[in-house]
């Protein structure tokens, strides 16, 4: 059920895509009762409003690494050790694509990754499209997952 949000999201953040229950149904070859038995499974990263299914940003940072040529935690790893390292790293999402030559779509999930677990502070504003947030920076707790992982 995850790989036809991954497959269709174009910018991987909330709601893209939208997607109808009976679109993901005739999508995945499952009964109705089999999609949203798949989509109760998928608590906390995919929302059920008004008869379509809204991916949440974590079902990209949780499950981009089975379908994408990256890995939302190792780019997450990179992300926070920049911003804690490098004093002329950026803070605003269009910069930090610039630098790492990565599109939103891959970004957005790092951006997630790390701003659901608490380990960086990220600015979500109206118009931050394409990026999941407008303004990221490190935090103590960026410090500590650094360091757990060196």
């Amino acid at each position: 059920m995850a790989g036809v949000f991954v497959a269709k999201t174009t910018h991987a953040t909330f709601a893209d895509p939208q997607l109808a229950i009976d679109e993901l149904s005739e999508a995945t070859g499952l009964s109705t009762e089999d999609v949203l038995d798949a989509l109760h499974e998928l608590h906390g990263m995919v929302d059920i409003r008004h008869g379509h299914a809204c991916p949440q940003d974590e079902l990209y940072a949780t499950f981009d690494k089975h379908w994408m040529e990256w890995d939302p935690a190792a780019d997450a790893l990179r992300l926070a050790a920049d911003l804690l390292n490098d004093d002329s790293f950026p803070h605003e999402p269009a910069a930090v694509a610039a630098r790492y030559q990565w599109s939103p779509r891959r970004l957005n999930p790092a951006i997630a990754y790390l701003a659901n677990r608490n380990v960086i502070r990220s600015l979500k504003a109206m118009g931050s499209a394409p990026f999941t947030a407008v303004y990221i920076s490190p935090t103590d707790a960026t410090r500590r997952f650094v360091r757990s992982r060196s």
